[in-house]
């Protein structure tokens, strides 16, 4: 948009909206003054500060998107990997697609939720085409493409039980679900792309196969013998090793990226707050047991 040519004395304010690579809205403000000085300020953080009533809903569809499709990888993950007592094994399937079910729709509500806080829609805001057009045009739209058809896999796998098991499907459905969120978000779109989204695919990996565990594990200990809970916990116990330092190292590299330098680990709040965190890992109490 141009200005004209001559412009009557006063304060004006130009304001911006853009919708990042990771598909949050980023706005601003540039105030300037014709012919006298500038005005109050809080007139320009009032009109930079714009906010849509869409954004609880995307952060709340946000929160189970990311849970679903995680305990639905994870549950795929640890039927894959772990010796699931047959007991168990029914309400663990159930679980993996009930989780993908959510999942899935979550990735639709996302286009619709996304393109409304980005257009600054009101309340009927999601049922129009600009804001379909607004999340279609970002990297949502590539995330669903990749994240639904592999939570349908999902779904369909989990569907078959564990008289169908299909490690093969499994795999493929919780691979494709975690690639999903290698396509948007801040940190896997942050150069160098490639180390980045490297990283966060370790980590939801691994962040998945913990969140998939924590039911099959508290329902073997109460329905499974002393022995066959035991050994279950014991294959478990080796395989958290790898994967708590799988997460501690992608976490880290992640972080270091987004602090942008370790001069910047102990000069700003956020890079003092990681260090306190990884201290805190580092020096965390260690139990044993003697005999």
């Amino acid at each position: 948009m141009s200005l004209n040519d001559e412009l009557p004395n006063g304060t004006y304010i130009a304001t911006y909206r853009v919708i990042s690579a990771d598909t949050h809205p980023v706005g601003g403000s540039v105030v300037f003054a014709v012919g006298e000085p500038i005005a109050s300020m809080d007139d320009v953080a009032a009109a930079g500060g714009e906010t849509s009533g869409w954004v609880i809903p995307v952060v709340i569809n946000r929160f189970f998107q990311y849970g679903a499709m995680l305990l639905a990888a994870g549950s795929a993950l640890f039927i894959v990997g772990m010796s699931v007592p047959a007991s168990v094994q029914p309400s663990v399937y159930k679980i993996g697609r009930t989780a993908a079910i959510v999942a899935a729709v979550t990735y639709v509500l996302a286009l619709g939720f996304g393109g409304a806080e980005m257009m600054l829609g009101g309340v009927g805001a999601i049922f129009s085409a600009d804001a379909w057009s607004q999340a279609l045009g970002s990297t949502l739209a590539p995330s669903a493409l990749i994240g639904v058809p592999g939570l349908l896999i999902l779904i369909f796998a989990f569907g078959k039980g564990p008289e169908g098991k299909s490690t093969a499907m499994l795999l493929a459905g919780s691979a494709i679900a975690v690639a999903s969120f290698l396509v948007t978000g801040h940190a896997a779109t942050a150069p160098p792309v490639w180390l980045l989204a490297t990283m966060v695919a370790v980590h939801l990996f691994c962040a998945a196969f913990w969140i998939g565990a924590l039911y099959p594990l508290a329902k073997t200990a109460q329905v499974a013998d002393v022995k066959e809970a035991g050994a279950v916990m014991t294959q478990f116990s080796k395989r958290a090793v790898w994967t708590v330092a799988a997460l501690y190292v992608s976490g880290a590299v992640i972080a270091w990226n987004q602090v942008e330098g370790p001069a910047n680990m102990l000069s700003t709040d956020y890079g003092l707050r990681l260090t306190a965190k990884f201290g805190r890992v580092l020096h965390a109490p260690r139990s044993g047991c003697s005999e």
